[in-house]
């Protein structure tokens, strides 16, 4: 993380210090074998409070971090290192989302507007919105218009902060412009005065103080290790959760109320460059995006040249950015839940013994269809169309029922009965001797 973050602590670089760590240094010290029989379970599916409308990268960052639960034991033994991990994780899924609405919620008009004004040439500027006011160094505002007239445009996403970003999402609204003083009024985009608050109030204080929370946590670990320390626990952790969960809730009304669309899909980029095929699902059409929907930034693939999960925003029907996991993280999550169902691997729970008890359970419950089969034909109260198909159903259950009764005697008692192998093995070698001695 040092060396990402040796001249200046920026977004970016604690981003690509830690897909370096969840691509490289993870894989090091645990193998694809480990990896797979860990137990990992979604967990963000059952969180609610706008956490299933993140990203597909936000969301395995946030699955990541909420996987601390399963290490209870090291917490005794390094709670710090879990403490980083978190944090690191917690504080790149925030990133994904505001460089999301960033890139969605840019402004030429007005960018192009300070080329035009003196507001630029004073030291700061007074940003008044909403009842809060905010001085603000004239270069975080010059910083965006030399973004937008750069020649790379959208790829120099990486050189601005999380500040930066948020004020640029503040030039969708109405802007008035007094000498040194900007002025943000509610844009009619936005009907929810409520939620206007809560977009004005996330732009100029939490996320601010948000990155600004983060970068004291890792100068005081930077510091520990410049001094040959082991760094302790860091003590502004509960506050990262707490701003992450109310962002998470208030960046998902914003959006709302812009009538920015989430969509989810999957990626293909085997005809990259220079396109980038999505697809949300068999029943809808194959979407072709442009290179500069990708916000380039570490965590997320810039060059895909093969199919992955994905999620987008739409907005006025055209895609303003297209988030794809990187490699690494895309690969660790693959191998986390593969041959799962919440942490358990599905060969495991129906395997050896257990499969008797889950074909006793099937068994009794074909049992019960059948005999429902069986009371319906009869009845006189039910019409000619369900007599028919519980006829032919019944036929169906009972060639499943002598299936399953025949591979819970011949295989599944095995696994409980030592002799029982041997008696099946004793049976089919009688069987296959009594053939051999008829065809001779």
């Amino acid at each position: 993380m040092f060396r990402f973050n040796s001249e200046k602590i920026t977004w970016n670089g604690i981003c690509r210090a830690l897909n370096e760590h969840l691509s490289t240094h993870i894989r090091v010290v645990c193998g694809q074998n480990v990896l797979r029989a860990f137990p990992f379970r979604s967990r963000v599916l059952l969180m609610g409070k706008g956490s299933r409308n993140l990203h597909t990268l936000a969301q395995y960052l946030l699955d990541l971090a909420l996987s601390r639960e399963d290490f209870q034991d090291w917490e005794r033994v390094d709670a710090a290192y879990l403490d980083l991990v978190e944090f690191l994780l917690l504080y790149a899924l925030v990133c994904v989302e505001i460089v999301a609405i960033g890139k969605s919620l840019r402004s030429t008009r007005i960018l192009q507007c300070f080329t035009s004004s003196s507001i630029l040439t004073h030291d700061r500027v007074k940003i008044i919105a909403d009842g809060y006011e905010k001085d603000v160094a004239t270069g975080d505002i010059a910083a965006l218009v030399i973004q937008e007239s750069s020649e790379k445009g959208e790829g120099t996403i990486t050189g601005l902060t999380l500040f930066q970003l948020a004020i640029q999402c503040l030039f969708v609204c109405e802007i008035e412009f007094h000498d040194h003083t900007l002025i943000i009024k509610k844009p009619e985009r936005i009907q929810n005065n409520e939620v206007f608050q809560k977009f004005i109030h996330a732009c100029l204080v939490r996320i601010p103080n948000f990155e600004a929370t983060a970068e004291k946590e890792i100068e005081k670990i930077f510091f520990a290790l410049r001094s040959n320390e082991d760094f302790t626990r860091l003590e502004g952790l509960d506050k990262i959760r707490n701003d992450v969960k109310i962002l998470i809730y208030d960046l998902k009304q914003i959006r709302s109320n812009l009538q920015i669309l989430r969509h989810y899909g999957r990626a293909d980029g085997r005809y990259f460059p220079p396109d980038i095929r999505c697809k949300r699902s068999l029943l809808h059409k194959m979407r072709s995006v442009k290179l500069n929907t990708l916000p380039g930034f570490a965590l997320t693939n810039s060059s895909p040249f093969s199919r992955y999960k994905c999620s987008w925003d739409l907005q006025d029907n055209s895609v303003s950015n297209l988030i794809i996991p990187s490699e690494g993280v895309n690969s660790l999550i693959e191998n986390l839940k593969k041959g799962k169902f919440f942490g358990f691997k599905v060969s495991s729970i129906y395997s050896g013994k257990s499969m008797l008890l889950w074909d006793g359970v099937l068994f009794v419950v074909n049992g019960l269809l059948l005999a429902l089969c069986e009371v319906l034909k009869d009845s006189s109260s039910v019409s000619e169309g369900v007599v028919g198909f519980c006829s032919v159903l019944t036929y169906l259950l009972g060639a499943f029922t002598v299936s399953l009764f025949g591979k819970i005697v011949l295989y599944d008692l095995g696994y409980w009965m030592p002799w029982h192998r041997r008696f099946v093995r004793y049976i089919q070698k009688t069987f296959s001797d009594d053939k051999e001695s008829r065809r001779s």
